[in-house]
Protein backbone atom coordinates (compact mmCIF):
# COMPACT_ATOMS: atom_id res chain seq x y z
CA UNK A 1 0.00 0.00 0.00
CA UNK A 2 1.10 3.09 -0.88
CA UNK A 3 1.47 6.22 2.20
CA UNK A 4 -0.35 9.30 2.05
CA UNK A 5 1.66 11.93 3.94
CA UNK A 6 -0.35 15.38 5.25
CA UNK A 7 1.08 18.50 6.76
CA UNK A 8 -1.40 20.22 9.11
CA UNK A 9 -0.46 23.94 9.99
CA UNK A 10 -2.06 25.45 12.13
CA UNK A 11 -2.03 29.58 12.81
CA UNK A 12 -3.14 30.70 16.11
CA UNK A 13 -2.09 34.14 18.08
CA UNK A 14 -2.48 31.50 21.54
CA UNK A 15 0.09 28.91 20.44
CA UNK A 16 3.48 29.46 20.86
CA UNK A 17 5.69 28.71 17.31
CA UNK A 18 5.68 25.11 16.66
CA UNK A 19 3.76 23.79 19.98
CA UNK A 20 0.28 22.54 20.72
CA UNK A 21 -1.57 21.58 23.54
CA UNK A 22 -1.63 18.15 23.62
CA UNK A 23 -5.04 17.55 24.13
CA UNK A 24 -6.01 19.71 21.01
CA UNK A 25 -3.21 17.25 19.13
CA UNK A 26 -5.32 14.72 20.30
CA UNK A 27 -8.32 15.59 19.51
CA UNK A 28 -7.35 16.58 15.77
CA UNK A 29 -5.37 12.93 15.51
CA UNK A 30 -8.38 11.26 16.78
CA UNK A 31 -10.97 13.23 14.55
CA UNK A 32 -8.52 12.34 11.43
CA UNK A 33 -8.20 9.14 12.94
CA UNK A 34 -12.18 8.58 13.20
CA UNK A 35 -12.45 9.72 9.57
CA UNK A 36 -10.06 7.57 7.83
CA UNK A 37 -11.04 3.88 10.08
CA UNK A 38 -14.74 4.77 9.55
CA UNK A 39 -14.19 5.23 5.26
CA UNK A 40 -12.12 2.20 5.47
CA UNK A 41 -14.72 0.50 7.14
CA UNK A 42 -17.11 1.85 4.38
CA UNK A 43 -15.27 0.90 1.17
CA UNK A 44 -14.19 -2.29 2.46
CA UNK A 45 -18.10 -3.33 2.91
CA UNK A 46 -17.52 -3.45 6.92
CA UNK A 47 -19.68 -0.64 8.34
CA UNK A 48 -21.41 -2.63 10.58
CA UNK A 49 -21.19 -3.59 14.29
CA UNK A 50 -17.66 -5.60 15.19
CA UNK A 51 -14.06 -5.06 14.98
CA UNK A 52 -12.37 -4.38 11.65
CA UNK A 53 -10.32 -6.84 9.59
CA UNK A 54 -6.63 -6.61 10.56
CA UNK A 55 -5.92 -5.19 7.16
CA UNK A 56 -8.70 -2.57 7.53
CA UNK A 57 -6.98 -1.34 10.43
CA UNK A 58 -3.30 -0.68 8.71
CA UNK A 59 -4.58 0.83 5.71
CA UNK A 60 -6.64 3.30 7.86
CA UNK A 61 -3.72 4.17 10.43
CA UNK A 62 -2.97 8.03 10.88
CA UNK A 63 0.46 8.48 12.21
CA UNK A 64 1.34 12.08 13.34
CA UNK A 65 5.31 11.66 12.05
CA UNK A 66 6.74 15.43 13.08
CA UNK A 67 5.60 18.44 14.51
CA UNK A 68 7.71 21.85 13.40
CA UNK A 69 7.94 25.57 13.97
CA UNK A 70 7.09 28.59 12.03
CA UNK A 71 3.18 28.49 12.95
CA UNK A 72 2.82 24.80 14.31
CA UNK A 73 2.92 22.39 11.62
CA UNK A 74 1.72 18.94 12.45
CA UNK A 75 3.11 16.24 9.47
CA UNK A 76 0.83 13.11 9.41
CA UNK A 77 0.71 10.00 7.45
CA UNK A 78 -2.03 7.88 6.05
CA UNK A 79 -1.57 3.59 5.47
CA UNK A 80 0.81 0.94 5.90
CA UNK A 81 3.43 0.48 3.42
CA UNK A 82 3.69 -3.20 4.21
CA UNK A 83 -0.26 -3.74 3.93
CA UNK A 84 -0.95 -5.24 0.56
CA UNK A 85 -3.94 -3.40 -1.52
CA UNK A 86 -7.10 -5.63 -1.45
CA UNK A 87 -8.88 -5.50 -4.73
CA UNK A 88 -12.39 -4.31 -3.54
CA UNK A 89 -10.20 -1.63 -1.43
CA UNK A 90 -7.28 -0.04 -3.14
CA UNK A 91 -5.59 2.69 -1.19
CA UNK A 92 -5.84 5.37 -3.97
CA UNK A 93 -9.72 5.37 -3.19
CA UNK A 94 -8.72 5.45 0.31
CA UNK A 95 -6.36 8.35 -0.31
CA UNK A 96 -8.75 10.45 -2.20
CA UNK A 97 -12.25 9.93 -0.23
CA UNK A 98 -9.99 10.80 2.80
CA UNK A 99 -8.76 13.85 1.06
CA UNK A 100 -11.98 14.82 -0.23
CA UNK A 101 -12.87 14.88 3.39
CA UNK A 102 -10.56 16.84 4.52
CA UNK A 103 -10.66 19.46 2.49
CA UNK A 104 -14.62 19.06 2.62
CA UNK A 105 -13.98 20.11 6.44
CA UNK A 106 -11.70 23.73 5.58
CA UNK A 107 -14.33 24.42 2.29
CA UNK A 108 -17.71 23.62 3.85
CA UNK A 109 -18.42 21.42 1.22
CA UNK A 110 -18.91 17.52 1.89
CA UNK A 111 -18.59 14.97 -1.01
CA UNK A 112 -21.86 13.76 -2.34
CA UNK A 113 -22.56 10.16 -1.26
CA UNK A 114 -20.49 10.73 2.11
CA UNK A 115 -21.98 7.57 4.12
CA UNK A 116 -23.67 8.67 7.63
CA UNK A 117 -20.66 7.68 9.91
CA UNK A 118 -17.90 9.64 8.03
CA UNK A 119 -20.36 12.55 8.18
CA UNK A 120 -20.33 12.47 12.04
CA UNK A 121 -17.08 11.48 12.25
CA UNK A 122 -16.25 14.85 9.96
CA UNK A 123 -18.30 16.87 11.76
CA UNK A 124 -16.85 16.13 15.22
CA UNK A 125 -13.52 16.95 13.79
CA UNK A 126 -14.89 20.81 12.74
CA UNK A 127 -16.66 21.10 16.07
CA UNK A 128 -13.18 20.38 17.65
CA UNK A 129 -11.31 22.73 15.58
CA UNK A 130 -13.93 25.58 15.78
CA UNK A 131 -13.70 25.01 19.70
CA UNK A 132 -9.53 24.62 20.25
CA UNK A 133 -8.54 27.51 17.97
CA UNK A 134 -11.72 29.95 17.57
CA UNK A 135 -9.47 32.73 16.18
CA UNK A 136 -6.97 31.15 14.38
CA UNK A 137 -6.73 29.92 10.87
CA UNK A 138 -6.14 26.17 9.35
CA UNK A 139 -4.41 24.90 6.64
CA UNK A 140 -4.41 20.98 4.98
CA UNK A 141 -1.77 20.49 2.45
CA UNK A 142 -2.73 17.36 0.57
CA UNK A 143 -0.48 15.79 -2.25
CA UNK A 144 -2.43 17.20 -5.29
CA UNK A 145 -3.67 20.88 -3.33
CA UNK A 146 -3.57 22.88 -0.64
CA UNK A 147 -6.67 24.47 0.96
CA UNK A 148 -6.88 26.78 4.20
CA UNK A 149 -9.23 28.66 5.86
CA UNK A 150 -10.55 30.55 9.00
CA UNK A 151 -11.61 28.43 11.94
CA UNK A 152 -14.35 30.53 12.93
CA UNK A 153 -15.57 29.99 9.19
CA UNK A 154 -15.75 26.59 9.34
CA UNK A 155 -19.56 25.01 9.46
CA UNK A 156 -20.09 21.92 11.36
CA UNK A 157 -23.91 21.98 10.27
CA UNK A 158 -22.93 21.23 5.91
CA UNK A 159 -22.36 17.43 7.87
CA UNK A 160 -25.95 17.21 9.41
CA UNK A 161 -27.33 13.79 8.42
CA UNK A 162 -30.84 14.19 6.54
CA UNK A 163 -33.89 12.01 8.30
CA UNK A 164 -33.45 9.76 5.46
CA UNK A 165 -30.10 9.59 6.00
CA UNK A 166 -30.23 8.52 9.53
CA UNK A 167 -28.92 4.85 10.56
CA UNK A 168 -31.65 2.76 11.37
CA UNK A 169 -31.88 0.95 14.90
CA UNK A 170 -32.72 -2.74 14.89
CA UNK A 171 -33.48 -4.64 17.82
CA UNK A 172 -32.92 -8.83 17.66
CA UNK A 173 -33.97 -11.25 19.93
CA UNK A 174 -32.57 -14.82 20.68
CA UNK A 175 -29.95 -17.01 21.71
CA UNK A 176 -26.27 -16.05 22.00
CA UNK A 177 -24.90 -19.34 21.58
CA UNK A 178 -20.99 -18.09 20.77
CA UNK A 179 -18.81 -15.14 20.46
CA UNK A 180 -15.88 -13.94 18.59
Amino acid sequence: MTQRDYRIRIIDPRLPSGQIAASDLAAIADGLQTIAHRLARHLAGASGRGRSPAIVERASQVMVVGLSSGSTFLECRLGDPETLDLPQFPDDVLGQQFEAIVAGIATNTPPTNTPPLVASAAQKLARQLRARFPDGSIEFTLPTSTVSTAVPDIDSSVWQMGKDMEPQHIAVSGVLNRID
